[in-house]
């Protein structure tokens, strides 16, 4: 993100210099930690702080420029709220109160400078620190051989049945993590896509990026349509885990929105039910999830057992 902001400060004419993180002081609410990633910057010989929304909160223009001025209270310089694209729509209001902003790759309200308005840039990244769902999808895709190494708009979207706009957004993500590029061959008029890193390699480099498909875990007398294996059962039908007594299966959250199963109180079932943020067979040529989505679900395990079993399952795979 701060990357777009270079450049649309170097579009605007804004002299900008580089950005060092800072801590919350401590004289705020325990909240702002979670939701801001505070900055130190230099617009125009100018000292001020980027406060980064990082849970892109649906507030009012009214309850972010209250929680500038909490901000602005403890440092005694300009605080300019940066909003994700989600944001954009904010961008004439939070001017109307007068509430310097960034909304990256779109619009900007500097009045300390004189500065309002930008031209258009590519998207930005929403969130900076983990991939979207479509981008890490991509990623697991190549990494699983379901792509070649060099790939098309169209080769995502046959694999992943997910839609045009979302894939050339996702790649777009991917360009501005620096993972992948675009070139054209001479004989073609589509653009080519290939990551530049490989394996091994480029797992390692993203692992940090990554989310864990599993939003939620509930409980259930029955089993929706679509569900597959998933948890230590999964693992241990690919490893030599022995199995826990504790049915674990999968199946995407919308999925079982739509079945209207209803939740029951933890442990009167024995059936334990994922729900992840996309099909958990998607990338999987069987009723399994795929290896590395399983490894990211049950990576955090403190049980010495399961982690011996993803090594084992780390191991096996064909980089």
């Amino acid at each position: 993100m701060l990357s777009i902001i270079n450049k649309q400060m170097a579009a605007a004419g804004i002299k900008y210099q580089q950005t060092d993180k800072i801590l919350i002081p401590g004289g705020l609410p325990a909240l702002f930690s979670i939701n801001y990633r505070l900055y130190e910057a230099e617009i125009k010989s100018t000292a001020v702080i980027l406060a980064i929304d990082m849970q892109s909160m649906h507030l009012t223009p009214k309850a972010i420029k209250k929680q500038m001025s909490y901000i602005e209270s403890q440092y005694h310089c300009p605080i300019i709220y940066v909003g994700g694209v989600g944001a954009a729509h904010l961008s004439k209001r939070l001017t109307e109160q007068e509430v310097p902003h960034i909304i990256p790759g779109k619009k900007m309200y500097l009045p300390f400078i004189g500065a309002y308005e930008v031209p258009h840039l590519s998207p930005v990244l929403i969130n900076p620190e983990h991939l979207s769902k479509q981008a890490q999808l991509i990623c697991l895709a190549m990494l699983l051989h379901k792509l070649p190494e060099e790939f098309t708009v169209a080769d995502a979207l046959r694999v992943l049945k997910i839609s045009r706009p979302s894939i050339v957004t996702a790649i777009q993500e991917l360009e501005q993590h620096s993972l992948l590029h675009r070139h054209r061959k001479a004989t073609e008029k589509k653009h080519i896509l290939s990551f530049y890193k490989k394996g091994k390699a480029l797992w390692e480099h993203i692992l940090p990026l990554l989310h864990n498909p599993c939003k939620k875990t509930v409980w259930v007398n029955e089993l929706p349509s679509g569900h597959v294996p998933a948890g230590i059962d999964a693992l241990a039908m690919l490893t030599d885990l022995a199995e826990k007594n504790i049915e674990t299966y999968a199946i995407r959250q919308t999925e079982f929105t739509k079945s209207r199963i209803p939740q029951v109180t933890p442990h009167t079932t024995p059936l334990q039910l994922q729900l992840w943020s996309y099909s958990p067979d998607l990338l999987s040529d069987t009723a399994m999830p795929d290896p590395l989505s399983l490894i990211l679900t049950l990576q955090h395990e403190q049980d010495d057992r399961v982690q011996i079993a993803l090594k084992q399952l780390y191991c096996s795979l064909p980089w």
